[in-house]
């Protein structure tokens, strides 16, 4: 009965352990998922990124605000002096009318006037009126415009591959800040074996049961681990102040740490390769940048035909500056343009634009492989990573048990000196492979969620 009931307490308990291992390790992702939208909200180099995507928006609305009529005022006041001279022989023509008819109604109601000249520019002269232009047939419009859509597209898939590669940097950077806490506790946890080696060693030498060479060695190793601790803490202040930055914050910001994740989901390896080539937003980006180039090409062949345009225009003329129904005016054209011959300009335009077109797809195809191939050379580092960690912790239990028995032995006086400090040497090892192990398996997830664009980004 008694044996049931332990049994039963045995089972509550791990329950409960497992319960809390689970509750911690979300409390440490979630922490960490906080310093990831915040590093998303405040990274300097990621606004630049969106300040670009931002412009490509702005050509957008450029390139679509060609579609619509265009308005604008003119005004032009003139003074001339000089130029041609306009003879108009007006008395000539008229005269002989005028004598005609004085003769049939026997009067001189039609007097003779004299030949005119008159200056081709008038003297003073303004013009001032407004201008619509609305183009009716222009094809390199809508091809600009559908080419600035792309370029806008393929900049806001840049973006995603910033933050993409932000988040596994951050995770990299924290990871690495953790990486250092562990090696300085493990540091402060082989000080204190040292110290108290060093304790025991003094004590046995003012009994004359070791020699001064015990002491020293102890002493020569403690200044050993001073050399180790400055290195850690400069990797330490290193990795937060990286991290830091990652996240715009004042150098110091403490930052809060915890576990590793118990669990790290991976596809295999083939499912892995398909979707880095399927979602990894630098595709979506060249697919983008491949149609811009398509309609490049349309838009240089396009040139090759004519455009039509309207124009209409209504003012006011005079040599004095009146806006009166008599002094108003209204035209109304269609204008067409159609570059005949342009020195086979169009042709060259066309062949450039051809060889744009082909550099992206070469590009996009090469993107492609080389994504697959970072996704397998992710998949395999993950899982080499991870069994790394395996064999890591069994290495630091032999470690630790050896050591045990050493310092038990030490201790009793059967093992030596030299011994122990195998031991010790060796048990450091195996923590400092442990601690190594576990950054490199949690950097390697990180980078092969990069790769496989696996990380969900939080829509909020």
């Amino acid at each position: 009965m008694n044996r049931s009931r332990r049994k039963y307490m045995m089972a509550c308990t791990c329950v409960l352990l497992a319960a809390a291992g689970m509750h911690a390790a979300n409390g440490q992702e979630k922490l960490l998922e906080a310093y990831i939208r915040e590093g998303l909200e405040s990274n300097l180099a990621l606004q630049q990124k969106e300040a670009d995507y931002r412009k490509s928006l702005l050509a957008l609305d450029q390139a679509r605000s060609y579609f619509y009529p265009a308005l604008r005022l003119q005004a032009r006041y003139t003074r001339a002096e000089g130029g041609r001279i306009i003879d108009f022989p007006v008395g000539d023509l008229l005269n002989p009318v005028y004598n005609t008819l004085n003769l049939l109604t026997g009067s001189d109601q039609f007097p003779q006037i004299e030949n005119q000249s008159f200056r081709f520019y008038r003297e003073k002269e303004h013009e001032t009126k407004l201008e619509l232009i609305q183009p009716v047939i222009r094809p390199e419009i809508a091809y600009q415009y559908r080419i600035s859509r792309s370029l806008s597209r393929a900049a806001r898939a840049d973006v995603e591959t910033f933050r993409r590669r932000l988040v596994a940097d951050i995770k990299t950077a924290w990871y690495g800040y953790r990486k250092a806490l562990g090696m300085e506790a493990l540091v402060e946890e082989t000080r204190n074996l040292l110290e108290e080696n060093l304790r025991v060693n003094r004590k046995l030498l003012e009994n004359h049961k070791t020699t001064i060479d015990a002491v020293y060695r102890c002493e020569a190793e403690l200044a050993a681990l001073d050399q180790k601790e400055a290195e850690v803490e400069k990797e330490k202040q290193m990795a937060a102040g990286y991290f830091n930055f990652l996240l715009n914050r004042e150098p110091g910001t403490p930052i809060e740490t915890g576990t590793l994740p118990a669990v790290f989901p991976v596809l295999t390896l083939e499912e892995s390769a398909a979707r880095a080539r399927e979602a990894r937003e630098e595709m979506e980006m060249l697919d983008h940048s491949v149609t811009a180039s398509h309609l490049a090409v349309k838009m240089q062949r396009a040139n090759a035909f004519p455009t039509v345009t309207a124009v209409v225009d209504y003012g006011f003329q005079g040599e004095e500056y009146r806006f009166t129904r008599d002094d108003d005016f209204m035209l109304a054209s269609l204008v067409l343009s159609w570059d005949l011959f342009r020195g086979f300009g169009n042709r060259a335009g066309i062949k450039q634009a051809l060889v744009e077109k082909e550099k992206w797809e070469t590009r996009r195809e090469e993107a492609g492989r080389e994504i697959m191939l970072e996704a397998e050379q992710a998949w395999y580092e993950l899982e080499a990573a991870r069994k790394s960690l395996e064999a890591a912790r069994r290495q630091k239990l032999s470690a630790a048990e050896v050591f045990r028995q050493i310092d038990r032995r030490y201790r009793e006086g059967i093992a030596s000196q030299i011994e122990w400090m195998e031991a010790r040497h060796r048990l450091t090892s195996a923590g400092e492979n442990v601690v190594q192990a576990e950054f490199d398996l949690a950097v390697s997830y990180a980078r092969y969620e990069r790769t496989t664009a696996s990380y969900v980004f939080d829509i909020k």
